[in-house]
C-alpha cells in the first residue's frame, strides 16, 4: 500500500533511490512547483547518491478544462513576452520551435541556475577564482572540488525529461502505458481517477468479415483525448479502445472530430482511429494518469512529490484529497508491479492561513532573479521547518516567500 508522508523530515530521513515531481507548461511558473522543487532540491542535499527526475507534462489535461485553446501544446510556442501562441497554419508548426522542446530547454538552464544556491565557495573563494593561476595547488584542488559539485549534482542526480519526447522515442516506454490503455482490467481502475464508465459496450453494428463471419466489436471509454490529423483541435469527448473488431485487427483507440466548421473528417463524420503502440503521442492523457509513469522506465521513481494542494484540499464532491484518490490506483499499480511507492505533500500556498489561488503569483520564466530571490527564501522556510520537525502538512505564507 502507498506510504503517505506529510513530516518533512520524515521525508528527508527516507531512503529513496529516486523522487520524482511534474510540471505542467503554462509559460509561466507557479510559486508551487517552486515549493515542491525546494524539497527536492533539499532531499539531494541531505541525500546526495539520490536521483531526482523532472517530468514537464505538455501532453496532458485536465477533465472538464480544455486548455490551450482547444489545441495541444505541442501545436504552440511561447512568443519572447512569455504568451501562447499558435501558429496561423500548419505550416508554420514546422518553422516555428515547438512549446515542449522550449519549455524543456527553459527548465533544465532554470534548474542549472537554481542549484547554484547551494555551491558553498565563500565569496574570498569566488573571488579567488578570478586569479586561479596565483593559487596554490592544494586551493586550486578544493575550489575545483566545490565547483565539481554543483555540475555532478546537475548533471548526474537530476534528470529533466519531456513526456511528449518520451513518447516519441521510447518505445519501451510506450509499449507499457499502451498496455494499460488497452487492458480491460485497467481501464476499470485508471477510469476512476476521471469518473468515466468503463463497461464494456457494442462499437457500431455487426460487421460480417470475409468468411462471413459476424464480428460485434466491443469498446470502453479510456481517459484519454484523441487530436484531429485534419484539423488539430483535440476531440472532446473521451477516446474509446475498440476490441474485436476484424477490420482493425488488435485493439485500436478511436474518436470522432466534432470541429464541423474547419474539419473534413468531422463533417464526414470519419473515425480517427490511432495505434495505441505507435501513436501514443498523438493522444493528450488525463492530467492525473501522470501519477502511472512513476512505474515504469525511464520515470521510474520511489517517491512523488506533490504540491500541498494535493493533500491539503478536500474535493467538494468527494470529501477526499487528490493525493487519497491517486493512493486507490497506486495501490492497485503496486501489486501489478511489485513495486512500492510513497507519497510526499509539499507545501501549501497560503495567506492569512488560507489556500492561495494558483494564478496570483506567477513568475516568466527568464524572471531568474526574482525566482531565485523566492527560491532562497523557500529553502530558508524549509530548513527552518526541518529543525521544527512540523509534523503536518507545510503551510508557507506567500508574503515571506516574496520577501
Amino acid at each position: 500500500m502507498v506510504k503517505i508522508i506529510t513530516n518533512f523530515n520524515e521525508f528527508i530521513d527516507s531512503n529513496f533511490n529516486t523522487i520524482s515531481l511534474g510540471l505542467t507548461p503554462s509559460g509561466n511558473l507557479h510559486l508551487g512547483f517552486l515549493t515542491t522543487l525546494a524539497c527536492a532540491f533539499l532531499y539531494l542535499k541531505y541525500n546526495p547518491r539520490s536521483k531526482l527526475i523532472i517530468t514537464t507534462l505538455e501532453n496532458t489535461l485536465d477533465a472538464n478544462i480544455v486548455k490551450y485553446n482547444n489545441l495541444p501544446i505541442r501545436f504552440q510556442y511561447l512568443s519572447e513576452d512569455g504568451k501562447l501562441e499558435v501558429p496561423e497554419n500548419l505550416n508554420q508548426i514546422n518553422e516555428k520551435r515547438v512549446i515542449s522542446k522550449k519549455v524543456t530547454a527553459e527548465i533544465k538552464d532554470l534548474i542549472w541556475k537554481l542549484v547554484q544556491i547551494f555551491d558553498n565557495k565563500t565569496k574570498e573563494e569566488i573571488s579567488a577564482i578570478r586569479k586561479y593561476e596565483n593559487l596554490s595547488k592544494t586551493d586550486k584542488n578544493n575550489l575545483l572540488k566545490k565547483q565539481n559539485s554543483i555540475f555532478h549534482l546537475f548533471s548526474n542526480n537530476i534528470y529533466v525529461y519531456s513526456l511528449l519526447d518520451i513518447f516519441e522515442k521510447n518505445k519501451n516506454f510506450r509499449r507499457d502505458i499502451a498496455k494499460i490503455l488497452t487492458n480491460p482490467e485497467d481501464i476499470i481502475v485508471i477510469n476512476k481517477l476521471a469518473g468515466l464508465d468503463s463497461s464494456i459496450k457494442n462499437f457500431g453494428k455487426p460487421v460480417i468479415a470475409d468468411n462471413k463471419k459476424e464480428y460485434q466489436a466491443k469498446f470502453q471509454s479510456i481517459p484519454i483525448r484523441i487530436f484531429c490529423p485534419e484539423c488539430k483541435y483535440i476531440c472532446n469527448e473521451w477516446g474509446k479502445v475498440v476490441y474485436g473488431h476484424p477490420e482493425f485487427g488488435s485493439p485500436k483507440f478511436v474518436s470522432t472530430c466534432k470541429n464541423k466548421n474547419n474539419c473534413s473528417l468531422a463533417k464526414q463524420e470519419k473515425l480517427i482511429v490511432l495505434e495505441p503502440r505507435e501513436d501514443m503521442n498523438k493522444i493528450e492523457l488525463y492530467f492525473l494518469l501522470g501519477i502511472i509513469r512513476d512505474f515504469y522506465k525511464p520515470f521510474k521513481a520511489d517517491c512523488r512529490v506533490f504540491g500541498g494542494d494535493y493533500f491539503q484540499i478536500q474535493s467538494l464532491d468527494t470529501g477526499k484529497s487528490t493525493a487519497e484518490r491517486l493512493s486507490n490506483t497506486v495501490n492497485y499499480f503496486e501489486k501489478k508491479t511489485g513495486q512500492s511507492k510513497t507519497f510526499f505533500g509539499g507545501p501549501l500556498i497560503t495567506i492569512d492561513g488560507k489556500k492561495m489561488s494558483k494564478t496570483n503569483v506567477t513568475f516568466h520564466v527568464k524572471d531568474i532573479e526574482n525566482i531565485t530571490k523566492s527560491f532562497i527564501n523557500i529553502v530558508k522556510m524549509l530548513e527552518k521547518l526541518k529543525l521544527e520537525n512540523i509534523s503536518q502538512g507545510i503551510q508557507l505564507d506567500y508574503r515571506e516567500i516574496l520577501n
